[in-house]
């Protein structure tokens, strides 16, 4: 969960999916997770996943979509992680695939 603050669209809480079979479910539309609040263990780096570099997602979904299918388990904490700002520029960064363009 996250907190969201600084703009008029800001979220007190967002809140996602939390079992890993909601958030395959979640992730055909959506990110089912935040980005900044993620931790994952380190064998993922050990068994020699890195973030793609060449993809028409975004580096991040790409990496949970790699993860996904490579057997990983996810899950969301139902708890406030992170305080988010947000400003005028936020949904200008977060125009999904038109972001690949850039």
């Amino acid at each position: 969960m996250v907190r969201e603050f600084g703009a008029s669209f800001a979220l007190e809480e967002k809140h996602l999916p939390k079992y890993h079979e909601e958030l395959i479910n979640f992730s055909i539309t959506r990110c089912p997770l935040i980005h900044p609040s993620v931790m994952f263990r380190s064998s993922v780096f050990y068994d020699g996943i890195r973030y793609p570099e060449h993809t028409i997602l975004t580096e991040d979904m790409a990496l949970w979509f790699l993860l996904l299918n490579k057997g990983y388990r996810f899950a969301n904490i139902n708890e406030i992680l992170l305080d988010y700002r947000l400003n005028g520029g936020t949904i200008n960064r977060r125009k999904g695939f038109n972001k690949s363009d850039e």
